[in-house]
């Protein structure tokens, strides 16, 4: 029997195709601003169906040297940054889920007491100006190493599992390393990937840690670049450049957004069948 359509799965729909015109009309007016020409910029203001075409600004981009060296050191912070704290996630969720150790439950109120109160901006500067650690990748990634978040959700998705699990491990003799790293992190691949993505995310998009703790060009990010070349404050390194100043300004701009997009929407598709189950279970589980 087929079944019938009602006002309201009207509205739902209406709703739906409304909502989801407004989250991607922003990406596609960004798309089709990076191949347009000077010329057909202006010609068109809602940049809807794109009136003319070309690569240059994408071609500036690659031909750049402060660009492509920000887009090589977001690369490597990310990834450099996600590894670590998914395994310190992990490490620390996996303690906090032994609830029968002495001291966890005021040690996870400790942890759980930061994730509303934080020392600051001011001294976290000045913590890691002491450390010496201006200047660096580290200072992008120590200082969200890990986040108080995603720990509760990874250890209440390994309160989730069975206890008797590690229970064999144990009687067979396997340390709690053995037990983390060849049972739970195996059964844990959703939440895991959920993190991944959290922190993947995070790493790639962060702009204001380079801005507080890098003083000098080569150790911007690209998420500063693009906030710089928005912002109309182009380095010294950026004003040499004869490519970029034949190019059109705004369209490089765009392109250098879409560019900063492509990582995140490549990844994603591979995470997103653990995203929602991992959410679930780890959100879930008390």
């Amino acid at each position: 029997m087929k079944q019938k359509v009602t006002w309201f799965d009207w509205v739902n729909t209406i709703l739906i195709a409304i909502l989801t015109f407004v989250c991607f009309y922003p990406l596609w007016y960004v798309f089709v601003v990076s191949i347009s020409t000077q010329t057909g910029y202006y010609a068109d203001i809602y940049h809807i169906i794109p009136n003319s075409f070309t690569l240059a600004s994408y071609k500036a981009i690659i031909l750049d040297k402060f660009i492509f060296r920000a887009f090589g050191l977001s690369i490597e912070v990310t990834v450099i940054g996600t590894i670590l704290s998914i395994v310190s996630t992990a490490m620390a969720g996996y303690i906090f889920s032994k609830t029968h150790l002495p001291g966890m439950s005021f040690l996870y109120k400790a942890a759980l007491f930061t994730m509303y109160f934080s020392g600051g901006m001011v001294p976290m500067y000045l913590l890691v100006k002491t450390l010496h650690l201006d200047n660096t990748i580290w200072a992008l990634i120590l200082p969200h190493l890990i986040s108080t978040f995603n720990c509760i959700l990874a250890r209440n998705y390994f309160l989730s599992l069975p206890a008797s699990l590690e229970e064999s491990a144990r009687i067979d003799g396997a340390t709690e390393f053995t037990i983390l790293a060849k049972i739970v992190v195996p059964l844990s691949k959703p939440i895991l990937a959920t993190l991944v993505l959290f922190y993947a995310v995070g790493y790639w998009n962060a702009y204001m840690g380079a801005l507080l703790y890098m003083n000098e060009s080569r150790m911007f990010t690209l998420p500063l670049v693009i906030r710089t070349l928005l912002m109309g404050a182009a380095s010294t390194d950026m004003q040499q450049n004869e490519a970029k100043q034949k190019t059109f300004t705004v369209g490089m701009n765009m392109a250098s957004v879409f560019v900063s997009m492509i990582p995140i929407l490549l990844i994603y598709p591979f995470l997103q069948k653990y995203f929602v189950k991992g959410i679930m279970v780890g959100a879930v589980k008390g």
